[in-house]
């Protein structure tokens, strides 16, 4: 049986010199269910889940084995923000001429919303990047 949350959840503990008690403590919840949590044994419901994704600090795609990035740090955030002020400055400049789509220019709202799919992107392609290009002795699974 493949126990990549209960594994996680382990090393995590482990790495942030926790013992069961004292995340089941600080969780509200049991050693020994936290123990289940770790053997595979039971899986937490979403708002456990959410709960463990928070206390250790990574995301709950982490977690559950759907990626190997706990969270981006605070150099790839600010690469991001720099990149999407970059972008949206292009388009407010009018350099290239005005935006446009579907024959309309784009008003200060639209640009708006440009500019949270921007930001949604620009995360998912550095998350994407950094699973793709981090060399496999670094990866730790």
């Amino acid at each position: 049986m493949n126990n990549k949350l209960g594994n996680r959840l382990k090393d995590l503990r482990i790495e942030n010199r926790k013992t069961q008690e004292q995340v089941a403590k600080d969780l509200g919840t049991t050693k020994a269910t936290i123990g289940r949590y770790e053997l595979g044994i039971r899986d937490p419901k979403t708002d456990i889940l959410n709960s463990l994704a928070d206390y250790f600090n990574v995301t709950t795609d982490y977690l559950l084995g759907r990626t190997n990035n706990k969270k981006l740090n605070s150099k790839d955030e600010k690469s991001i923000q720099k990149d999407l002020k970059d972008i949206i400055n292009d388009f407010k400049s009018g350099q290239a001429g005005p935006a446009f789509f579907n024959g309309q220019e784009l008003s200060e709202k639209d640009l708006e919303v440009l500019e949270v799919g921007m930001e949604a992107i620009l995360t998912t392609l550095k998350i994407q990047n950094k699973e793709k290009y981090t060399p496999k002795k670094y990866k730790k699974d």
